[in-house]
């Protein structure tokens, strides 16, 4: 197969609408003003994380748009006056909603439980890769079995991506968010987009978005979550 690359890095705000879980985003509203910022969502995926360890992993084990993925969100998502709603938004007086769209949830549950677990440096099976390719097959194959296609196939371009370049993944983890250095690697890291995307294929993504889904694909190589064969990376063939 002969790659081109129309791979689009689009760095924009990502907006959101608040609907229920598991079908896009996931809203928690509480009495304050009301907050859509990325840095209140992230607080908020990060407090979710950080207290509550084990059912943040579960839902990373989950496949996205599936039966198991709902369950896993039902289970972690807070329900009435949770302390991570508190920790985030506070009570300011009215009426509040923060809306966060799942796919960065699930980026800033992965990060932090990366970091959390590896806090001075990449793991070994991280630190130690190696890149091949993705076949066509392999590709075929994880759309065929997936429950959302479009996530799918985002998944599939973020672990070509990690397993090309897992050691700059792991330094963008640990850059603050949108500081110069996270752009820096961002930069540094784009020469690898291309190769990961099929012919014919765009993939747009805000920034913030690349870096949540870099994030997931990171924690799951570091998990060993990928499974064997699925992405042999460095490219696609």
């Amino acid at each position: 197969m002969t790659l081109r690359m129309p791979f689009m890095l689009i760095l924009s705000v990502l907006s959101s609408a608040a609907i229920a879980a598991g079908a896009g985003s996931t809203s928690v509203s509480k009495r304050a003003s009301n907050v859509e910022a990325s840095q209140e969502g992230f607080r908020f995926g990060e407090c979710l994380a950080r207290f509550n360890a084990n059912a943040t992993d579960e839902l990373l084990r989950t496949e996205p748009g599936t039966a198991d993925e709902n369950a896993a969100y039902a289970e972690l998502l807070p329900r009435d006056n949770h302390r991570c709603v508190q920790l985030t938004i506070g009570d300011a007086p009215g009426r509040a909603q923060l809306t966060v769209p799942i796919p960065l949830l699930r980026g800033y549950l992965a990060q932090t439980r990366y970091l959390s677990l590896y806090p001075d440096g990449p793991p070994s099976v991280v630190a130690d890769s190696t890149g091949s390719e993705i076949g066509q097959q392999v590709l075929i194959n994880r759309l065929a079995r997936s429950e959302d296609r479009s996530a799918e196939m985002v998944r599939v371009f973020s672990d070509c991506v990690v397993f090309a370049r897992p050691l700059d993944v792991d330094t963008l983890l640990r850059t603050d968010r949108s500081s110069a250095e996270e752009r820096a690697v961002l930069g540094d890291l784009s020469d690898a987009f291309g190769p990961c995307v099929w012919e014919g294929q765009t993939l747009q993504f805000g920034q913030e978005m690349l870096r949540a889904a870099l994030a997931d694909a990171l924690y799951r190589k570091a998990q060993g979550l990928t499974e064997s064969g699925d992405t042999l990376t460095g490219g696609m063939r």
